[in-house]
């Protein structure tokens, strides 16, 4: 848990919640439309306006991004992750912002983690694309490109 102790500059503290931040999965909510929405841009542009001002560090922008659109597992349908968005937006404008921290590695800590590289995961993508029958777009797609570009010679 970081804690803001004597001695410790304010860039310092952010820049250990940016390093905590930044190995999370990077599994996000989208930013909601409507008032939700218009909330976080506002809080967004003020953390911009900060760092522009040099009132505050640029790494708060980025945790702010990461722990208040961060996933949780079991939150899915549209209101409940209005609500969610809101309760952490109220944290960060209060300065809970090492508690948004924790709750954010937590939610991460609960989502799967996906392996890129990963035989079964590939297979997977692969049956996925040919039954909404994207590949063979994709090959058909390619085919008539090349047909073009050797035609235009």
């Amino acid at each position: 848990h970081l804690l803001n102790t004597e001695g410790e500059s304010d860039d310092l503290i952010w820049h250990e919640r940016w390093a905590l931040a930044m190995r999370l999965q990077g599994k996000q909510y989208t930013l909601p439309q409507g008032a939700i929405g218009r909330q976080f841009v506002a809080t967004l542009t003020n953390e911009i306006q900060g760092t522009v001002n040099y009132a505050h560090s640029s790494e708060r922008i980025f945790v702010l991004c990461a722990t208040v659109l961060q996933r949780e597992k079991m939150v899915k349908a549209g209101i409940d992750i209005r609500r969610l968005l809101q309760k952490r937006m109220e944290m960060w404008n209060h300065g809970k912002y090492d508690e948004l921290l924790q709750e954010a590695i937590r939610c991460d800590r609960q989502m799967p983690t996906i392996h890129k590289n990963h035989e079964d995961h590939n297979i997977w993508i692969f049956t996925l694309l040919v039954m909404q029958g994207k590949l063979r777009r994709y090959v058909l797609d390619n085919r008539l490109g090349r047909r073009e570009h050797s035609s235009t010679r």
